[in-house]
């Protein structure tokens, strides 16, 4: 199959989408699991002949059918090597759309490795919402706390202070004080 020596380049395949609140293109579950579609095109050319024809074949301009983008996408992963599929903010969509993509595209990763050749790996990032913990209750998960981001806080307002350090001659004491002042309100203090 065209698929199975389309991905097969020997470097990892990254696909992500960023879901956004009350956005049509960005809170469903079709916009999402188009994503990787376009991106594994856009990764590797050899996939548009296969999909074109997929698409063609059904008479269709834009790829609608949620049956057909999910088979166009379990398809395409299972010639995935060594791949990732990130989805950030699946608690943006509505609780019907994250309830259909978080129980598609496990499934879809889990289905794409059964072939011992592939590694298809999936990261979904959100807030804590109990459906969501539900549906994901299978998958390794890992809690972001406020303090897991507070060197990477303070990493950040150093770097972004040193030009006004210099312009407006802050001392080392007023800096530190500052980097504090921004760590402490980056946690909702």
């Amino acid at each position: 199959m065209i698929v199975d020596d389309a991905v097969n380049s020997g470097a990892s395949t990254v696909t992500y989408f960023y879901c956004k609140y009350q956005d049509p293109g960005r809170d469903n579950f079709k916009s999402v699991t188009r994503a990787p579609l376009a991106q594994f095109v856009q990764q590797n050319r050899n996939l548009l002949p296969f999909l074109y024809e997929e698409c063609a074949s059904n008479g269709q301009v834009v790829l609608e059918s949620e049956k057909q983008i999910r088979d166009l996408l379990k398809t395409t992963c299972k010639g995935v090597e060594d791949g990732f599929i990130i989805v950030d903010g699946p608690d943006e969509c509505s609780i019907p759309e994250r309830r259909k993509l978080l129980t598609y595209l496990p499934q879809l990763i889990s289905e794409a490795n059964e072939d011992q050749k592939n590694t298809l790996r999936g990261l979904f990032v959100s807030r804590d919402e109990g459906d969501i913990r539900n549906l994901l209750s299978k998958a390794i998960t890992r809690t972001i706390e406020a303090r897991d981001n507070e060197i990477d806080i303070q990493s950040f307002a150093k770097s972004q202070l040193s030009g006004l350090i210099q312009k407006f001659d802050i001392t080392e004491n007023q800096s530190d004080e500052l980097i504090a002042i921004i760590t402490k309100r980056a946690k909702g203090e």
